[in-house]
């Protein structure tokens, strides 16, 4: 998978790495992983994420709110940013840019 990603100019990102039961795939393998995860499992999970995510010299690091239902609202998180984001490649610009800012409640 990864060397798809890296063929077709593709980011590759681990999202909530210390989840119960997800296997993390190995840091040189990812761009970089999600740091913040909304979904309300405790904020420990999201501490060990950002120090994996430090520990492995990991460049990109966002935020995701995992919105599956109205009671998530409160937990909103993403990725806040100087300008729309109308396309994929707006987005890969944008991650590989560094410039946006982690949205946390």
């Amino acid at each position: 998978f990864y060397k798809l990603c890296k063929e077709n100019n593709m980011l590759f990102l681990q999202a909530h790495p210390f989840r119960p039961m997800i296997t993390r795939t190995n840091p040189k393998y990812l761009d970089g992983c999600e740091v913040f995860n909304g979904k309300g499992a405790g904020t420990d999970i999201n501490e060990k994420a950002e120090a994996w995510a430090e520990e492995n010299n990991m460049k990109i690091r966002v935020a995701g709110t995992d919105f599956h239902r109205e009671s998530h609202i409160p937990n909103m998180t993403g990725i806040l940013t100087n300008e729309k984001i109308r396309t994929n490649d707006d987005l890969l610009r944008i991650l590989r840019s560094g410039e946006f800012e982690l949205i946390k409640p």
